[in-house]
């Protein structure tokens, strides 16, 4: 069951995208000689245990720096509510989670493993 409030369904989305679009770019950057398949292109580079790593990495990351940017972005600009009977003007935090836990926790929800698995790409070079 999915629990949010605020921006916290953009959470999930953002990690989605990030999921699709690192190996999309990775055959964008790198195409396949003529005839061959994509996975010829990353294997001229990389083995596919660290193709696998890599794309942790970077979705990880990718996706630490776009929730670290959300968390910044929506704790500058709080919501001001003026109350009607004396004319105050009162400033609310913004509160944005995804299962409730706090959007400022999620890049490093994202960042440990994918910072992990950078670490630990040049060491999977084990076929297959």
């Amino acid at each position: 069951m999915l629990v949010w409030r605020g921006w916290g369904a953009i959470i999930l989305l953002q990690f989605v995208l990030w999921v699709i679009f690192v190996p999309i770019a990775g055959l964008s950057a790198f195409p396949p000689v003529p005839g061959g398949t994509p996975a010829d292109a990353y294997h001229r580079w990389i083995t596919d245990k660290q193709f696998d790593d890599l794309w942790i990495a970077i979705s990880g990351l990718g996706s630490a720096l776009t929730c670290l940017a959300m968390a910044l972005y929506r704790k500058s600009r709080p919501i001001s509510v003026k109350d009607p009977d004396t004319g105050e003007v009162v400033i609310i935090p913004r509160i944005d989670h995804l299962w409730y836990v706090e959007l400022q926790y999620w890049p490093w929800i994202f960042g440990a493993p994918g910072l992990i698995a950078l670490v630990l790409t040049p060491f999977n070079i084990g076929p297959g």
